[in-house]
């Protein structure tokens, strides 16, 4: 079926970042710390889900919806902190979310007219879901001091091996 499709093709993707990664990284420093793993496990996680549904998602709409629909994570995370925060963000920050989904909306000549939420529209709104976590989760305070290139080559590795699970 599709989430098949959606797997193998995404695993060949992230088992060359993997090594790609491997092969750069030699000499950047040791063994990633126990902060670093824990970092890249749940960005990966994220990765990988918001991924795999926005894969799955293009067999069922146009790539210029998909492409809309992705940067509805510009909106969630403003959403989001207004929520936690109890507290509106301010009119600036609503704008420059209003211009993001102008600016790709037009782009990617997106057409509100042919919009239907069907099951690609439903799977690309719930990858931007994933893919607000996955920022989310890079802010985290208590990775501060994590190595990016640690915390990739894991988040590429957690990818390619749930791709190349399933």
């Amino acid at each position: 079926g599709t989430w098949y499709v959606s797997a193998a093709t995404l695993a060949p993707r992230f088992l060359v970042a993997v090594l790609l990664m491997l092969l750069f990284r030699r000499g950047w420093g040791g063994v990633p710390t126990g902060s670093e793993i824990r970092q890249g496990v749940g960005v990966g996680a994220f990765a990988a889900a918001g991924t795999f549904l926005q894969t799955d998602g293009l067999q069922f709409t146009e790539a210029s919806t998909s492409s809309f629909l992705t940067q509805f994570s510009a909106m969630l995370i403003p959403i989001w902190f207004a929520l936690r925060n109890r507290r509106n963000p301010g009119a600036i920050v609503w704008i420059g979310c209003i211009l993001v989904l102008l600016g790709v909306g037009i782009l990617g000549n997106f057409d509100w007219r042919t919009l239907r939420l069907g099951r690609g529209e439903w799977e690309t709104l719930l990858c931007s879901v994933f893919f607000m976590g996955q920022i989310l989760w890079i802010e985290m305070p208590e990775f501060a001091g994590n190595r990016p290139g640690a915390v990739t080559t894991i988040m590429f590795a957690l990818q390619a091996l749930a791709f190349t699970a399933f």
